[in-house]
């Protein structure tokens, strides 16, 4: 056997990594895929399976491995390993390795086998992965997984309306109740600090979380009525028929709805001392588990009485965990797994038949008993743990859920539940009459109508097998999750008393009313069809035409809010903007142009004015500067003609005094010939010639 602290990682991080490797398995060989997915959730069994081995030989003890994550937050990776999360992992893997190998002929006509294995590998790790998670923000990264998951089987055939709508229908509404456990979560987180289950538990019981308790309690509730289907939130899984039947029966048998019954059951060491809390729960799963009974009563879709009857046997589970007793918490876990087992094998059988027959309408089947003896045998059995018909593992648990009920002198809850498995035992019957007895229908008269190959109906053996000897376990149940209630013989008797008068109103009018078929139960059934309760129930209590009005309503708002705010509004406005901006830019145009002109005429005008002004003083300017600068020259030139008249007159004086004493000295030196004498007489005469001609310009 593995290793416990081996074991407790390897069980989903197989399947999860496993399925990483499902498109390349395609590749290489395509009619390979299925059974690579069957042997990889086979080593998550084995790994599963030792967890048990450990458990057993650790007297029950809780275990936690842990592997450092966010440090940072004081977050670690880590596993729980204690029996509850043993047992609701064994339950996935178990009945997941089952769906599995039946998968693979059920589907292998189809051309998008690939992505079917790796959503259903990844679906099994997702709830492994969250059974097995020590903190809250660990389990609710895988909770979200398995809500993409589901999302992605339930609209396999997307080319199909309905499939993709009820796909998307499902992702909506439990992301309602995701929405409120998120928030449920960060407040714990933000008054403890931790994340950690043991942690919480050991803060709580010492008062320190100052936050009011109910708060937090209802908003995680919140999130487990979404997953698991629970009123109001359980629109989604009646539509979640629409996939195919393996995925039908792994989300209502192994994962998806027992996600919601975990969380409550794990946060019921939590939560145990919220009175209003458990009423809650109390009365959500009561009324719930009737409702929903009624309405599986009145469908007539082979898979849609069942999933009605999967809501109403997880409203009973929910009912049993707020009872707020030892043995109520020990009932619900029981009957988790007694509904896990009778679950998933009818589901495959309506896989089954609907496969042979080729419609889920309970109209036009009838009479496959000897045609399919196998489907036959298997599914009675199935159907007879439903209706809590003892020796199956259905009477065990229910009847232990009547003992928890009635020891906790809760009458309002004794009444919903006991009328809830009247109806029950009742839809049972009617839906084994429906399909199997009677005379085979016109319209399954050309039909070739035969049980399945080997791979397909060895499945079913073993989960019917399974259903017949789980019950008789209770015992050993008890020692192994922990549980000590103290028996109480009155209570065992009264239980097995109201099983008894359950059975004996339930079996004979459904006897009369589906197996014989008499002119009083068919006047009884026109009689119920038209009438105004029938046509309640039949409709789903409106839940869904309330929601349309709702969806409706906020759509118009939603509509006029973008007509009104976003077309007339958000988008209008850059258009009003730019239209006010061009009207601004355009009168301010106008403006400036109005003012330039005006300012344009204004410095003309003052221009002209100036230079006409500068014009006449500078005329004016200049006349007296013309008069200064004339009179100036005129009074220059008279006293430079005076100074030049005297200079030169002093010059003329000055040569031709020198000239004369110049020529006396000469007269005087030069006494020689003639020649001599005419030179300086001409050179004078030169002189004075010169002195003439100065004399004339002057």
């Amino acid at each position: 056997m593995i290793p416990v602290e081996y074991a407790a990682w390897l069980c989903w991080a197989i399947p999860f990594a496993g399925s990483l490797f499902v498109p390349l398995v395609a590749k290489v060989r395509r009619r390979s895929v299925g059974w690579y997915a069957v042997a990889v959730t086979f080593l998550a069994v084995a790994c599963t399976l030792s967890l048990i081995s450990g458990m057993l030989g650790g007297h029950a003890d809780a275990h936690v491995y842990s592997i450092p994550w966010m440090p940072a937050l004081n977050i670690d990776l880590s596993v729980l390993v204690d029996p509850l999360s043993v047992m609701m992992a064994n339950i996935a893997a178990c009945i997941g390795l089952l769906i599995m190998i039946y998968s693979v002929n059920y589907m292998k006509k189809e051309k998008a086998t690939p992505r079917f294995f790796f959503f259903m590998l990844l679906f099994i790790g997702g709830m492994l992965g969250l059974v097995m998670a020590n903190n809250l923000l660990q389990m609710y990264f895988f909770w979200e997984t398995v809500g993409l998951c589901s999302y992605s089987l339930i609209g396999f055939w997307y080319s199909r309306d309905d499939a993709a709508k009820a796909g998307m229908k499902a992702f909506i509404v439990t992301r309602v109740g995701d929405i409120f456990l998120l928030l449920g979560i960060l407040l714990l987180y933000v008054n403890t600090g931790t994340f950690n289950f043991m942690e919480i538990k050991e803060l709580i019981a010492a008062g320190a979380v100052s936050v009011p308790m109910l708060t937090i309690s209802i908003l995680m509730l919140i999130g487990a009525i979404g997953k698991s289907a629970q009123v109001p939130l359980h629109v989604w899984l009646p539509n979640a028929m629409e996939g195919p039947s393996p995925v039908s029966a792994l989300i209502h048998g192994a994962t998806m709805v027992k996600a919601g019954i975990y969380l409550v059951a794990r946060i019921y060491i939590l939560f145990s001392i919220v009175q209003p809390w458990l009423t809650t729960i109390t009365y959500v799963g009561g009324i719930t588990a009737f409702l929903a009974a009624t309405m599986a009563l009145t469908s007539s879709d082979l898979k849609r009485v069942l999933a009605f009857s999967t809501i109403s046997q997880l409203g009973m589970i929910m009912s049993a965990l707020g009872i707020g007793t030892e043995l109520g918490w020990f009932a619900s876990q029981f009957h988790v797994i007694s509904h896990a087992l009778f679950k998933s094998l009818l589901f495959l059988c309506a896989g089954v038949i609907m496969h042979v027959t080729h419609t889920l309408d309970l109209k036009q089947l009838g009479g496959l008993r000897k045609a399919m003896p196998i489907t036959f045998i298997v599914s009675v059995i199935g159907a007879f743990s439903l209706a809590g018909i003892p020796p199956f593992s259905g009477f065990w648990s229910k009847d232990t859920i009547f003992e928890a009920i009635i020891l906790a002198n809760n009458v309002p809850l004794f009444i919903l539940i006991f009328g809830t498995s009247v109806l029950t035992a009742i839809y049972s019957i009617r839906w084994i009459c429906s399909v199997f007895l009677g005379e085979r229908s016109a319209f399954l008269a050309d039909h070739h109508i035969h049980d399945p190959s080997p791979i397909i109906y060895v499945p079913l053996i073993l989960l019917a097998a399974a259903s017949c000897i789980t019950g008789f376990f209770k015992t050993p149940l008890e020692h192994y999750l922990g549980v000590h209630a103290e028996a109480s013989m009155s209570g065992v008797l009264l239980a097995s008393a109201t099983s008894a008068v359950i059975l004996a109103i339930a079996v004979p009018v459904a006897y009369y009313l589906y197996y014989k078929k008499r002119a009083t139960s068919l006047f009884f059934a026109r009689n119920l069809l038209n009438n105004p309760l029938y046509l309640l129930i039949s409709n789903g209590y409106y839940f869904d035409a309330v929601y349309n009005k709702i969806l409706n309503g906020v759509m118009g708002l939603a509509q006029f809010t973008c007509r009104v705010i976003e077309r007339s509004g958000v988008q209008q406005f850059p258009y009003v903007v730019a239209c006010g901006a061009s009207k601004l830019a355009q009168g301010t145009l106008n403006y400036i142009e109005s003012f330039l002109d005006r300012f344009v005429y204004v410095i003309a005008g003052g221009a002209v004015i100036t230079a006409h002004k500068t014009h006449v003083h500078l005329d004016a300017f200049l006349d007296r500067f013309c008069y200064i600068l004339a009179g100036g020259t005129v009074e220059t030139a008279r006293v430079t003609h005076e100074y030049i008249d005297s200079f030169l007159d002093r010059m003329v004086y000055l040569f031709a005094g020198k000239t004369v004493e110049h020529g006396q000295k000469i007269k005087k030196m030069h006494r020689g010939p003639l020649p001599d004498f005419v030179l300086a007489a001409a050179l004078g005469f030169f002189l004075i010639v010169i002195l003439l001609l100065l004399t004339a310009l002057r």
